[in-house]
């Protein structure tokens, strides 16, 4: 088949353009920056950066038992979905060694510190048992609710667990587990309507807000990402 001189132009405008609209969309899949986070507990150093996942209160000692508490923020924007955590246990762990919630005043047991207007959605991991609560609903829900909509013992000593959280979607394990309420809305807003971002704040070795005496020992290592 012979093209005539328009037919070609046709074909190298086509092409052009086929090569211009994906590398736009190249373009917006890496903005979702991936860089991995650690941070030791027992030593404060954090490795690895992302401007996605920022230090909302650096580890320090609160109650000098030689464990550090952390509190970081995580960005599920910038064409992300998704925020991996991978903890790390060293010993049998006590009290508060995870609390990630869509709220940055969180502080346990479900809802917030302070009534704010986010979702609130919560999950903690207090002793070796992992507890989920759902988000607070103000047009259904009586003020003051709280529900638990899952609870499992764990076995954590010298061990890990990893938890991805998307909007409407956690998973857990190990063992691997999944929760999802995508009709219902109940669990973390990715973007949060009430206030239109997508911040998910996760604190290891204590609650996100306060913390008083909601804090714990035994989380050693945190890994967290993006996806």
């Amino acid at each position: 088949m012979n093209l005539t001189i328009s037919d070609r132009k046709l074909s190298l405008c086509s092409v052009l353009c086929f090569c211009f609209v994906m590398a736009c969309a190249g373009a917006t899949h890496a903005q979702c920056v991936q860089d991995p986070v650690m941070v030791d507990l027992l030593t404060g150093k954090i490795i690895g950066s992302n401007p996605l996942i920022t230090t909302t209160s650096a580890p320090t000692d609160s109650d000098g038992d030689g464990w550090l508490e952390a509190v970081f923020t995580i960005n599920v924007d910038k064409g992300c979905r998704c925020a991996n955590i991978a903890v790390e246990y060293e010993g049998t762990p006590s009290g508060w060694t995870v609390n990630i919630g869509d709220s940055p005043t969180n502080n346990g047991f479900g809802g917030d510190s302070s009534g704010s207007p986010d979702s609130e959605a919560e999950a903690q991991v207090l002793d070796q048992a992992l507890s989920v609560y759902n988000s607070f609903n103000p047009s259904i829900d009586p003020p003051g609710t709280v529900d638990r909509i899952f609870h499992q013992e764990l076995a954590l000593t010298n061990g890990a667990a990893k938890f991805v959280v998307c909007d409407q979607y956690l998973s857990y394990g190990q063992p691997h587990g999944v929760l999802q309420t995508p009709a219902i809305k109940r669990l973390f807003a990715l973007p949060d309507p009430a206030v239109g971002n997508s911040l998910i704040f996760a604190g290891f070795n204590r609650v996100v807000s306060g913390p008083g005496s909601r804090i714990g020992q035994g989380a050693r290592r945190v890994t967290m990402s993006l996806q």
